[in-house]
């Protein structure tokens, strides 16, 4: 694995300069750069692997895999994978091909795949294509999106490892206002490779709620989320405010106490405990806030992060 030993370029990514890219077309016209979020794994980082271990080589694979996932477009410029081969599966889910991962709008929306009905999503894939998934999320993280691998519990064929991702909620997401605060999540993953040490499966294991947890902490805090019909009508005050018709506004899961049940695909969603002070049970489901994130770092041809390709 000694091709993981980043480049003259980013010293945690390979595969992005030399006679190798030359022709390589990438996404938006011009290399990307990585040094806000190379700064905010430097800062946040737990493990300082040494240099030229596996760990560091297997944490390198990673990043340069995400590099090429979201930036390089034409499959023949891929090196981390063999590209004819390579199958991806995120929580046991049927094995994906990279034209199959095309078809349901790119990186972010495989892996974040759910099987939740639709109308309780925080986040819905089957709503998201390339470019707005990569806007949410690169306008949610300003700073990016950081990896870091934990452990490696075996070395190739077969790589086995621990890794976490994390950023900082700077930004809106999906109408919900920034926090300001860290977001986390771990996972852990394996991946085949070839006798060239190119990935020819991978596999994916996280829980997606731990990150949209994360991201609609304000939800309902003091504004209840509408999704729906209103109606008006006047306060003591003699003010006149909208008053959602939706019955599920008024449900304490959707305003941020019990958020986590709507995000986590593991849990029981059929019979929810009743919150604090409730008299009955609560299953009724809404959904979350439209809204539009604003900007992207990409365009301003500097990339902003790892991505959630290891979670990833």
């Amino acid at each position: 694995m000694d091709q993981y030993k980043g480049s003259d370029v980013d010293k945690y990514r390979c595969f992005m300069s030399g006679e190798g890219e030359k022709n390589t077309t990438w996404k938006w016209g011009v290399l990307p750069n990585f040094d806000v979020v190379n700064k905010l794994f430097e800062e946040g980082r737990t493990k300082i692997w040494p240099p030229g271990s596996l760990e560091e080589q297997v944490q390198n694979l990673v990043k340069t895999w995400e590099m090429e996932l979201f930036h390089k477009m034409k499959p023949q410029d891929f090196k981390t994978v063999d590209i004819t081969k390579l199958t991806v599966s995120v929580n046991g889910r049927k094995p994906l091909t990279r034209e199959d991962v095309a078809k349901m709008g790119g990186g972010y929306n495989m892996f974040l795949q759910t099987s939740l009905p639709e109308h309780v999503r925080v986040y819905n894939p089957s709503e998201e294509t390339v470019d707005t998934a990569h806007k949410i999320f690169t306008t949610t993280f300003p700073r990016g999106f950081a990896v870091e691998i934990l452990q490696v519990y075996s070395g190739p064929p077969v790589i086995a490892y621990k890794f976490r991702h994390w950023g900082y909620m700077e930004g809106p997401f999906k109408g919900h206002p920034p926090t300001g605060e860290l977001v986390e999540m771990f996972g852990v993953s394996t991946m085949e490779m070839d006798e060239n040490f190119k990935v020819v499966k991978a596999e994916f294991f996280f829980d997606r709620g731990e990150l949209l947890a994360g991201l609609t902490k304000g939800a309902g805090a003091g504004d209840p989320i509408t999704d729906g019909g209103s109606s008006a009508c006047s306060t003591s005050h003699g003010r006149t405010h909208k008053r959602s018709t939706n019955p599920a506004n008024s449900n304490p899961y959707l305003q941020g106490r019990w958020i986590r049940f709507l995000v986590d695909p593991n849990e029981d969603h059929t019979t929810l405990p009743r919150p604090v002070g409730s008299s009955r049970s609560r299953n009724q489901y809404g959904r979350d806030r439209p809204g539009e994130a604003e900007g992207c770092a990409e365009e301003g041809r500097t990339c902003n992060g790892d991505h959630p390709a290891s979670g990833a």
